[in-house]
């Protein structure tokens, strides 16, 4: 299991045994400076390179990882090439499948790292797993997947290895292995911070699956989650009750200090935003989208207003749909804080513009529809915001809840109307269950787009609160509200279908008397008050 010293380009190379000859192929120099190859992946830390290379009968698909100088202190370090071609060679040692070191080497410069450079043997016919979509896939094929990578884990586990930037994107799925019917084979790759024991205890692998499921779990059903834990603990001595409820502990606390380093890192960096001031406007505009049309209709946003088509006009709101001078679709909204209280308010407080700006970034990082937001700009006296507007995109084909179900259920009939209020009520949970809580929750700011399945979006982003867990008492005021404003449109029979289905996915069916009561409770106090 030794592995050879070899030095070329400037570079020392530690070589797998059975690898030396990939030295000799001139076409290994283009893949290291980026020539030739693919480029999977480029960032400022480092890039992936993948390519072929052929010597004589032999042929070998290979991937590279070049990781640029890291900062001081840590070029003191171990390269992280070198350390992850330790880790598979380790891992190969103990019979844990991933993939095959072929070689590392680095570039050190007065006991300095500069460069380093992994080099592994590929997996063409393999995908990473966060670009399967589960949810578009049948149950069966959708268990098998899920199985896999749970058996796939055990056995790493079993092994004595800790992955400590275990994720989606670091598992990868074949494709075309296996017969029909059955499970295809997974790999868990990137090892560079992997940690090595003689026996990996129950503490340490759920550190593992809640690092998968901060990720994962937000993308399939508690259903799922659960097959996964059973397919993971086959033949461990655990009990899977107390192992769920820890993962699941684990990994709503995790998401809420990923969601909020996240939060702060958008505000702060200029890659996802541009600072703009015109016209005495001061705000934000999306990077992808900041464009000079763009900058000029938002350096009179007023006036941009006033050229579009009102959709909503109230006191303190003011919603248009326009065209931008680039062929653009979209919705600008206006805010205007209605009293001095509120005017006080706001000079403390962010704009409701910079509200529904954040407001629809938080959703778009938990994965929930909602809208697409382009810049949002405020105005200013003395401290005291005036106005402020949120531009968004235009939302194609859609119809707010109340239409939808008024006009285009019935032709569903009574089983179509059941299962549109099961998708609602998981839609529902989905947001609790990710901590977002509406403020005013109601049948007009969820809008639905029909396709083969029905789309949710969620609509008035600036009432958005953001929090770790949403209370049993929130919960119960966001679905009473949401409750008698589709009074008009939904029978009690559909109602209660979609309080059923919001619990199913919470795992709360034990409290749906509960619910059903404080909800009714609610509304006859409601109504008996107008």
């Amino acid at each position: 299991m030794g592995s050879d010293r070899v030095s070329r380009w400037g570079i020392t190379w530690r070589v797998a045994p059975g690898y030396g000859w990939i030295f000799d192929v001139d076409a290994l120099e283009g893949l290291l400076n980026g020539s030739s190859g693919r480029t999977l992946k480029s960032s400022s830390s480092r890039r992936i390179v993948r390519g072929e290379l052929a010597s004589g009968e032999r042929t070998i698909s290979l991937f590279v990882k070049i990781h640029r100088p890291p900062r001081f202190p840590l070029s003191l370090l171990r390269s992280r090439g070198m350390r992850e071609y330790g880790a598979l060679r380790e891992a190969e040692r103990r019979g844990v499948r991933t993939v095959r070191a072929v070689a590392a080497g680095e570039t050190v410069n007065k006991g300095l790292t500069k460069e380093s450079y992994l080099v592994t043997e590929g997996l063409p016919d393999c995908i990473p797993l966060s670009e399967v979509s589960l949810r578009s896939s049948g149950i069966r094929a959708r268990r098998r997947i899920i199985r896999s990578v749970a058996v796939a884990l055990r056995k790493f586990h079993d092994g004595g290895v800790l992955h400590r930037d275990l994720h989606s994107g670091n598992i990868l799925l074949a494709r075309h292995r296996g017969g029909e019917g059955a499970d295809p084979d997974s790999f868990i790759v990137d090892l560079h911070g992997a940690g090595f024991r003689r026996n990996l205890g129950m503490r340490e692998r759920i550190k593992n699956l809640v690092q998968l499921d901060t990720y994962y779990g937000l993308v399939i059903s508690r259903t799922d989650r659960l097959f996964f834990l059973k397919s993971y603990a086959h033949g461990l001595e655990c009990d899977m009750k107390r192992t769920a409820a820890a993962v699941e502990e684990g990994a709503v606390r995790a998401r809420w200090r990923l969601w909020r380093r996240r939060r702060r890192r958008y505000l702060r960096a200029r890659k996802y935003t541009r600072p703009l001031r015109r016209g005495g406007y001061v705000g934000f505009v999306s990077t992808e989208r900041d464009t000079g049309c763009l900058r000029e209709l938002l350096a009179d946003p007023r006036g941009a207003y006033g050229k579009g088509r009102v959709i909503k006009a109230s006191r303190t709101n003011r919603v248009a749909s326009l065209r931008a001078g680039t062929g653009e679709h979209l919705v600008i909204k206006w805010h205007r804080p209605p009293t001095i209280a509120k005017k006080a308010g706001a000079f403390m407080r962010a704009s409701r513009g910079k509200k529904a700006w954040l407001g629809a970034r938080g959703l778009a990082e938990r994965m929930i529809g909602g809208p697409v937001a382009v810049a949002f700009v405020e105005r200013r006296c003395m401290g005291f915001v005036t106005e402020s507007f949120f531009v968004a995109d235009f939302l194609e084909g859609a119809a707010v809840l109340p239409h939808y179900v008024r006009d285009s259920l019935p032709a569903g009939g009574v089983r179509g109307r059941r299962a549109f209020c099961r998708r609602l009520g998981v839609f529902l949970a989905d947001l609790h269950r990710r901590g977002v809580y509406h403020t005013d929750l109601k049948g007009s700011n969820i809008m639905v787009k029909e396709g083969e399945a029905e789309l949710f979006y969620l609509l008035d982003p600036e009432a958005l609160r953001f929090v770790m867990r949403v209370s049993r008492k929130m919960a119960i005021m966001n679905l009473s509200r949401l409750d008698r404003y589709m009074l008009p449109y939904s029978s009690a029979a559909d109602r209660l279908a979609t309080l059923t289905a919001y619990l199913a996915a919470l795992g709360r069916t034990d409290l749906l008397r509960c619910f059903w009561e404080a909800i009714d409770r609610d509304e006859r106090r409601t109504l008996k008050a107008k």
